[in-house]
């Protein structure tokens, strides 16, 4: 505690001695300091201008969602079937559709269409894989498979 007292004596004095060596005791003021320019402001280009400070991009895009597959797993030759998907995008993104149909042993695939629901003809053959890709644009598109028999 004395130590203390000691040191906080030390600094009023030191503090009191400096007022009187630069004259702040007789109600003059301190001296001020040369005034210094400062450097021009610095412009910033963003590079992605349609991103703003009003634009949201902390929020996360979710993928689409296939919510039904619906394709029948066996059908007749020559039968004409519809092939439908249902799916969403949480994010409300517009959903794109393809359609895809492969046989085994080669390696094109036959494309069938474009939208939710496609017509296809089954022809001769033992067994087929029907493929639908669904894209919001955003994300890898949502693939399903499902292998049909042809009797």
């Amino acid at each position: 505690m004395v130590r203390n007292l000691h040191t906080a004596f030390e600094i009023v004095c030191f503090t009191l001695m400096l007022m009187a060596f630069i004259g702040c005791g007789d109600g003059e003021s301190l001296p001020t300091a040369p005034e210094v320019p400062l450097p021009p402001p610095v412009e910033f280009h963003n590079p992605f201008p349609e991103f703003n400070e009003s634009s949201v991009v902390y929020q996360f895009n979710e993928p689409p969602v296939i919510d039904q597959f619906i394709v029948p797993g066996m059908v007749s030759d020559n039968d004409r079937y519809h092939l439908h998907v249902i799916a969403h995008d949480a994010d409300g993104d517009t959903l794109t559709y393809s359609w895809a149909l492969t046989v085994p042993g080669q390696t094109d695939k036959v494309f069938l269409g474009n939208k939710p629901t496609v017509a296809w003809k089954a022809v001769a053959g033992t067994r087929v894989t029907v493929e639908v890709r669904v894209s919001d644009q955003v994300h890898p598109p949502v693939i399903r498979r499902q292998p049909i028999k042809i009797r």
